[in-house]
């Protein structure tokens, strides 16, 4: 195989491998946008009007009760419906049942979309990197300056 044959593989596939190794790019985006992020601003609303698996604030009195005297107290988590008249928030593992004629105030965080740039990004990365490996290891392989030097 003459040098220019090995040139032109070489050319050849690494485009190839270039393109073809977008899956990592592809993938991170897809993971990236699975993943939810919250959004910074707190809309108040009624708890009874909230979809389950809404990001909320709850802010309700502790104890039952009335007036401008009585604790309150809040607690943020994933609003999981309501139940016998009563909200339930869940936060990490445990689920909490607040009733409804104690809650004072709700907030909810809207969903912003993903982490997909974020993802994507990554998987780009390891992309790059295939492609520079592959590189590296066709100009190893290949051994360009053993075919460039004239035989004496």
């Amino acid at each position: 195989m003459s040098l220019r044959d090995y040139r032109f593989a070489t050319w050849f596939i690494l485009p190839w491998f270039a393109l073809s190794s977008l899956g990592c790019t592809i993938l991170g985006a897809g993971i990236g946008h699975s993943i939810p992020k919250r959004g910074d601003i707190e809309i108040p609303t009624e708890i009874q009007t909230l979809h389950r698996g809404t990001d909320v604030a709850v802010v309700y009195r502790g104890s039952a009760e009335k007036g401008p005297n009585a604790p309150l107290s809040t607690i943020e988590g994933v609003y999981g419906g309501i139940d016998n008249d009563r909200a339930v928030v869940e936060r990490g593992n445990q689920a909490y049942l607040i009733p409804l004629g104690q809650i004072e105030q709700t907030r909810a965080r809207p969903w912003k979309g993903g982490y997909s740039l974020e993802g994507g990004l990554i998987g780009l990365g390891l992309d790059i990197a295939a492609v520079v490996f592959l590189y590296a290891y066709l100009q190893s392989t290949l051994n360009w300056e053993s075919h460039d030097t004239p035989r004496q």
